[in-house]
């Protein structure tokens, strides 16, 4: 998963001990009455998400692997899924040769969340600091809360919230710099009665897409939603106020909607990330799609990379959009041979969203991060 800011820039951020301090609670937020219209504009309530799109499976995007990409925008903010085993030496070591028990104690230390660096990709581990995050299992996205205060939630299949503050050390004579993340807050997301957060149950849910945005009234507010596919072809959706203070929603205020499936076929994942743009008179609701098909008995080309032709029928992914209040689907990309379980939109001067950051899970094969311009998704890169 990806959050869309960057660590703090400057000294000018910090305190005299060198770290920034963790704000007190904030107050909440005022909801205030539906004013002409403007809160239609953001609600989920009875709305279906992925619907009505035109599909052609014959319209695949290429995308090149290269060393860099200018682009990539550095300081991005990322969390990792631990229990994959191909995520670190140290783990897939601990596996094979120790086993069961020095696998779980080198997982303890398998880092959840990370800082991109530079334009190759690669991935600062933060690994200090108080928050639940650095020891949560099986995490699957991050939002940005507060450029401001640089604070984030990270969210796992199970929803449960970590809210945390990035910190970051001023340097000194004996040492760089330190980021850590530092505890807030963990809460707990409602899901539909037919679903359960307790870890190993039948109908255990599984929470692949959230997002914090900002509703047209000013309100702070999170959106979740079941990763769909396999069992039902589609999925639920979930919106409501959120309390960054307790890492929890306002269940009394929760929108609740349908997510469709973008490619009309039951084996895809409805959607395995999601990031929101509102404007002024409409919000567009970018999202991902995925097929696996490792579990239709697609074996994975280990010799080769994500664009080998074995891979390319393993993985399949779609990018798609939807706006509303028209509730009109635009598929944007469709690419094969990756998984994108990670999405963030990058925003010009006007704030209006240019570039999508594309994170693939491409399990033994890797992940690969990259870059999909939304007007000319032909231009898609990846590292």
């Amino acid at each position: 998963g990806f959050s869309q800011s960057r660590t703090p820039r400057s000294s000018a951020q910090l305190t005299e001990s060198g770290y920034r301090r963790i704000p007190a609670a904030p107050r909440p937020a005022t909801m205030g009455n539906t004013c002409c219209g403007m809160r239609e504009m953001t609600s989920t309530k009875n709305v279906t998400l992925g619907g009505g799109a035109l599909w052609n499976q014959d319209v695949v995007i290429p995308f090149g692997i290269k060393e860099s990409i200018k682009e990539i925008p550095i300081g991005t903010v990322c969390c990792f899924d631990n229990k994959s085993k191909k995520k670190t030496l140290i783990k897939q070591m601990a596996s094979a040769d120790i086993g069961y028990t020095a696998s779980k104690m080198a997982d303890d230390f398998m880092p959840r969340i990370g800082v991109v660096m530079d334009s190759t990709g690669y991935v600062s581990p933060i690994h200090l600091g108080s928050s639940s995050a650095l020891r949560a299992q099986d995490l699957e996205c991050i939002s940005l809360i507060s450029k401001e205060e640089n604070t984030y939630v990270a969210t796992s299949s199970l929803g449960v919230t970590h809210v945390f503050q990035l910190n970051y050390s001023t340097a000194g004579c004996f040492n760089y710099g330190i980021l850590t993340a530092d505890h807030i807050s963990q809460g707990q997301l409602p899901v539909p009665p037919e679903e359960s957060t307790v870890l190993g149950s039948l109908n255990q849910c599984n929470i692949e897409a959230t997002a914090v945005f900002k509703d047209s009234l000013g309100v702070t507010r999170m959106f979740w939603c079941g990763r769909g596919g396999l069992r039902t072809g589609s999925s639920w959706t979930m919106q409501a106020p959120f309390m960054p203070y307790t890492g929890m929603v306002e269940e009394t205020m929760i929108d609740r909607g349908h997510f469709a499936n973008v490619t009309s076929q039951p084996k895809w994942r409805v959607c395995t990330a999601i990031v929101i743009e509102v404007e002024a008179h409409q919000t567009h609701f970018y999202f991902a799609s995925v097929y696996d098909g490792t579990k239709d008995g697609y074996e994975l080309d280990l010799t080769g990379d994500q664009q080998s032709i074995h891979n390319k029928r393993a993985f399949k992914s779609v990018i798609a959009k939807t706006s509303y209040p028209l509730g009109i689907t635009s598929i944007l990309a469709t690419l094969h041979g990756v998984k994108i379980e990670a999405l963030m939109k990058v925003e010009n001067a006007m704030g209006k969203v240019t570039h999508l950051v594309l994170g693939s899970d491409d399990e033994d094969l890797g992940s690969l991060l990259g870059v999909m311009d939304v007007h000319k998704p032909m231009n898609t890169t990846f590292v």
